[in-house]
């Protein structure tokens, strides 16, 4: 009796209706491929910086951004347009020197005093150069 009841039930599920039968695929397409790409470079992506230290925050940044105005007009000269033209970084570092003073039996001293000597300012423009056969005057 018990054989009887599990071949029933075992003929019960087969005749559902994906059971025990090869899966049939309806409407479908399967396509694989590999493909490449060949292109003349048509862009070139450059950067400069300027690095200023004076004695003040305010002369270092003036005569930053005289230099980088100066470059930025070069750029614009050789043709390469404003939006091309993006700065990224632009800071402003206190520049610090380390002072001690010697002490008799003892070089150099274990204590010293941080001193402020000045400000660094360093600016980055990135410029995008679109004819590429310019990239030499540019750069240079």
């Amino acid at each position: 009796m018990i054989v009887s009841f599990t071949v029933g039930i075992q003929n019960k599920i087969k005749e559902s209706r994906y059971i025990g039968q090869d899966i049939e695929l309806r409407n479908t397409i399967t396509v694989m491929g590999t493909g490449k790409v060949y292109a003349k470079p048509d862009l070139a992506l450059t950067s400069f910086s300027v690095v200023t230290e004076k004695k003040t925050v305010a002369e270092a940044v003036e005569e930053n951004t005289g230099k980088m105005n100066a470059i930025i007009s070069l750029m614009k000269e050789e043709g390469v347009e404003e939006k091309d033209l993006k700065t990224t970084t632009f800071n402003i570092y206190p520049r610090y020197e380390y002072h001690r003073e010697a002490e008799i039996g003892i070089w150099p001293s274990p204590e010293g005093k941080r001193v402020l000597v000045g400000y660094e300012v360093r600016q980055t423009l990135e410029v995008k150069i679109r004819n590429i056969e310019k990239i030499g005057v540019v750069i240079l």
